[in-house]
């Protein structure tokens, strides 16, 4: 799917992607759903979200949620749905089970796209929580790939730790830059196990 146009993001910190996203592209609408209303402050006094609320113009809305809770109450539908949950260098575990991945699937218009942020590396030390979460997400979508986040002209190699973003959709997609991992011997995320 090519046409999107409303757009949930779950994890606001400084509003950069946000306000990017609604400056950029006219046609989408944005619902950013931040936990922590002092964030939310601090991006308003220091990084403009002010001036960029003003000129999009409805298009960017504002929700201080827990972004577990949001996604169990809303009925919204989104053509995709970003999460860049963190707390420091570690995601919100409660977004990240089969059970909130389902959730999310279920928020999303036919032909929609989820993306998720993951820190960790592809092999080895530090590999455990990546391969768990991209597990996770292909026993819900049927088509899942993992881009590793480098800087441009830069390649992370396997072993390093990273930013990876994790694209997920029941259609196929070019996604330029995925990578395989051997997800067989990871654990699924589940509530009551995560």
């Amino acid at each position: 799917q090519t046409d999107i146009r409303d757009v949930l993001m779950i994890g606001g910190g400084g509003y950069s992607y946000p306000k990017y996203c609604v400056s950029h592209y006219d046609g989408i609408t944005m619902d950013v759903v931040e936990i922590d209303g002092q964030i939310t402050e601090l991006a308003k006094e220091y990084f403009f979200l002010d001036e960029a609320l003003e000129e999009a113009d409805g298009r960017l809305n504002l929700i201080q949620e827990d972004g577990k809770v949001y996604i169990i109450d809303s009925e919204k539908k989104y053509d995709a749905i970003l999460n860049d949950a963190f707390s420091s260098l570690t995601p919100v575990e409660s977004l990240s089970t089969l059970e909130s991945v389902q959730q999310i699937h279920d928020m999303l218009n036919p032909g929609g796209v989820y993306l998720s942020n993951v820190i960790g590396s592809r092999q080895g030390e530090g590999s455990s929580f990546l391969l768990a979460e991209t597990k996770t997400v292909s026993q819900v979508f049927r088509y899942v790939y993992l881009v590793p986040c480098a800087d441009y002209g830069q390649e992370i190699s396997a072993t390093e730790i990273e930013n990876h973003m994790l694209v997920a959709s029941d259609s196929p997609l070019d996604i330029e830059g995925a990578v395989q991992v051997d997800i067989s011997s990871a654990i699924t995320l589940t509530d009551d196990y995560c």
